[in-house]
């Protein structure tokens, strides 16, 4: 397999980032009994800190989980951007040999810019942990899944979505998501490996299974921070970009995953702690103008427009703990406003701190 080519590097201070600031990010997390496997931060065309907690290292491939999703909407734009088909397109439109016997209302009005936004109309949304264990055809089974609501109104996260979208790409192309975009992304973008999980139907799973080295996770952050751009040639069109990390969904509350089914919470029982920032085509939005692509157990790649940064994260946590988030925020995100006096003494700190990382 073709190994992912290096980004270039830099120090912290001469991409105007304080390495105190990334200091402090690897005491709480060594303080709150984090398991982290990577950090990468890039700035400015290059990567200002990096880090891997032995056993990983920099050529291991690590499961993305959720985060995969992000990379399936490139897929889907990309080929939106070939003209394949389009954001409001019916999904019944595409798979006509695999309807129910009875298609109601709501299923035949369901778009893909409705799987896109998580709005399908389902009021439950179907979890990687549940989808993965069926058998047979996934995407019959969503077909067949009740469609209670109308379409485009309510977000309800659902990993069959993100599937969907990956069997339209291979209906209209012929080919898995991955092996498209193979000669479209991957390639370009110097990455490598890129192992992605199949179906019983031979399709890329979509909304879960992608693995890569955490470079290339930065290195996915950081083409969508420039626009699309990558050495000089517009690899994913400039719309799309837009488009997708821009808020696309207002009402975005989490719901309860019974280790099956997200079930939407009772709108009395709800906190402020359940809202959260928006969603825009398969990304996360973030506070401080930010979006992100976020898997289970901790896999995080966020986008800092504002701050022309990119922090890529893999890990093993438990599920819904918000500490890491807390650091990267109170942390990171205030490293990236400027080298403080002490700069250069930390420097030398840090390098050594990366260099010993090392899991208990």
């Amino acid at each position: 397999m073709t190994a992912s080519i290096r980004l270039p590097r830099a120090t912290p201070a001469e991409k105007g980032v304080d390495p105190a600031g990334i200091l402090a990010f690897l005491d709480e997390v060594a303080a709150e009994g984090l398991e982290l496997h990577s950090f990468m931060m890039f700035r400015g065309g290059a990567v200002v800190a990096d880090g891997f907690w032995k056993p990983y290292g920099p050529d291991r491939v690590h499961m993305q989980h959720s985060a995969t999703k992000s990379w399936t909407a490139a897929a889907v734009g990309l080929a939106i951007g070939e003209g394949r088909f389009g954001l409001d397109d019916k999904v019944i439109g595409f798979f006509p040999d695999q309807l129910p016997a009875e298609v109601g209302n709501n299923l035949a009005a369901m778009t893909v810019r409705d799987l896109l936004t998580m709005r399908s109309g389902h009021i439950t949304g179907i979890s990687g942990g549940e989808w993965r264990r069926m058998g047979g055809s996934w995407v019959e089974a969503f077909l067949r899944e009740p469609v209670e609501e109308a379409p485009g109104r309510t977000f309800i996260y659902s990993s069959a979505s993100s599937y969907m979208l990956s069997a339209i790409v291979t209906r209209v192309t012929g080919q898995t998501v991955r092996d498209y975009l193979e000669p479209r992304l991957f390639r370009p973008l110097g990455m490598g490996p890129i192992l992605w999980d199949v179906s019983p139907e031979g399709i890329s799973s979509g909304g879960n299974g992608l693995c890569c080295v955490t470079e290339d996770v930065v290195k996915f952050g950081a083409l969508h921070l420039q626009g699309g751009m990558w050495g000089g040639r517009q690899v994913l069109p400039a719309d799309w970009v837009r488009e997708a990390t821009r808020n696309q969904v207002e009402e975005v509350w989490m719901a309860d995953l019974d280790g099956k089914r997200f079930r939407p919470r009772d709108p009395s029982q709800r906190s402020v702690a359940d809202r959260r920032e928006g969603y825009g085509y398969q990304w996360w939005m973030t506070p401080h103008g930010g979006y992100r692509a976020s898997g289970v157990y901790g896999q995080q790649c966020v986008v800092l427009p504002g701050q022309d940064a990119v922090i890529a994260i893999t890990a093993a946590m438990r599920n819904g703990d918000r500490r890491l988030m807390t650091a990267l925020w109170s942390h990171l995100y205030p490293a990236l406003t400027g080298a403080g006096p002490d700069a250069a003494r930390a420097q030398p700190v840090l390098e050594a701190r990366l260099a010993a990382l090392a899991l208990p």
